[in-house]
């Protein structure tokens, strides 16, 4: 993004209430929001689907880092930070 490679933290998670339509009918239901990190990296060499990676940026430990699904929580974020409510 922009020129800057990144990987995804999770950092914390929380449960919201929505209320959808389904036949014509509201519904309820309690669905997990998740909150991810940004953290910049720096690129070293790839080989046999892997990549090397430097931290640009000191991250906790206890971190989860996204390994799967990474397009989609970026599309997410950039979707949520270009609108304002």
């Amino acid at each position: 993004m922009e020129g800057q490679d990144y990987i995804f933290g999770l950092i914390g998670s929380h449960l919201q209430d929505s209320t959808k339509r389904a036949d014509k009918e509201a519904v309820n239901e309690t669905e997990t929001a998740f909150t991810f990190e940004r953290i910049p990296v720096a690129k070293g060499t790839s080989d046999v689907g892997y990549t090397q990676i430097t931290l640009l940026k000191e991250i906790p430990k206890d971190m989860k880092i996204v390994v799967k699904g990474a397009f989609f929580v970026s599309a997410k974020m950039t979707n949520k930070e270009g609108h304002e409510d």
